[in-house]
């Protein structure tokens, strides 16, 4: 009874939360030119190249629209990306999947109580982002 409280209790501390959090491997996009082009240009849709598929996944530290988006802490490193959040900061978190050919992102909050992030990559195509495994 005793391990299953102390148990309990690092559970709802966070210190034992792990969650992975994967980004749509690809987007369907509908984007249109806004601004005036000249008379002998028309745009064209491609449709050749189909949907946009994931290139990068981003961390940010605070709002997206402030676009603080971080450097992983090992840049130089050959391992995978990874962040570390500094314990008792009061700001929010959060990921963004970027796709290729888009200007479109997907973003999401990230838990409070996590303290780090690493970058996840597909089994096939070990170059290739999926997502974050944060813990």
């Amino acid at each position: 009874m005793k391990f299953f409280i102390f148990f309990a209790f690092f559970l709802s501390n966070g210190s034992l939360f792990a969650a992975d959090f994967r980004c749509p491997d690809s987007i369907a996009t509908n984007e249109s030119v806004t601004s005036k082009v000249p008379s002998e240009w028309r745009s064209l849709r491609d449709e050749i190249n189909g949907s946009q598929s994931l290139e990068n996944v981003e961390v940010y530290d605070g709002p997206f629209e402030d676009g603080a988006s971080l450097v992983p802490d090992n840049v130089a490193a050959k391992d995978a990306p990874y962040w570390n959040f500094e314990k008792g900061t009061s700001q929010t978190h959060g990921m963004a999947c970027l796709y290729s050919q888009s200007a479109v992102r997907l973003v999401r909050s990230l838990p409070a109580r996590i303290k780090r992030c690493t970058m996840t990559f597909s089994k096939v195509d070990k170059t290739r982002p999926q997502g974050l495994s944060c813990r």
